[in-house]
C-alpha cells in the first residue's frame, strides 16, 4: 500500500508539472503574439526570460525525480524489512510446532 501513495503523490506532481507546462506554452504562444505587435526588442527579452525560467523547470524535473528514486528506496527498505519479519514469524511458527530444521550440531546421526 506504501507504494501506492508513492505512485499516487508521483502521478500527481506530473499531472500537476504537465498542468503548469502546459499555461506555459499558451503563455507563451500570448506573449509571441503581443512581442511580434511591440517588436524584436521586446521578442528577445522573451527569449531570454524564457531560457532563465527553462534552466528553472530543468532543475525542477531533477528535483521531482530524485523524489521519485528515494521514495522507491524507502519502499524498498520497507518491503526489505517486512520480509525479515515475516521469515521471522515463519521460523517461530516451525518452532511452536515443532517442525523447524535443527542445526546440523543439535542432529543425531548414529556412528
Amino acid at each position: 500500500m506504501a507504494h501506492q501513495s508513492v505512485d499516487v503523490r508521483v502521478i500527481q506532481t506530473v499531472n500537476e508539472f504537465t498542468e503548469q507546462l502546459d499555461n506555459v506554452f499558451l503563455a507563451g504562444l500570448g506573449a509571441f503574439a503581443n512581442a511580434q505587435k511591440m517588436g524584436s526588442e521586446t521578442f528577445e527579452s522573451l527569449v531570454k526570460d524564457g531560457e532563465v525560467r527553462r534552466k528553472d523547470a530543468e532543475e525542477l524535473i531533477q528535483k521531482i525525480i530524485e523524489r521519485g528514486r528515494e521514495a522507491d528506496v524507502v519502499d524498498q527498505e520497507r518491503a526489505d524489512g517486512q520480509r525479515r519479519v515475516r521469515q521471522g514469524r515463519s521460523l517461530e511458527s516451525q518452532e511452536d510446532l515443532g517442525t523447524r530444521p535443527l542445526p546440523a550440531d543439535q542432529l543425531c546421526v548414529p556412528t
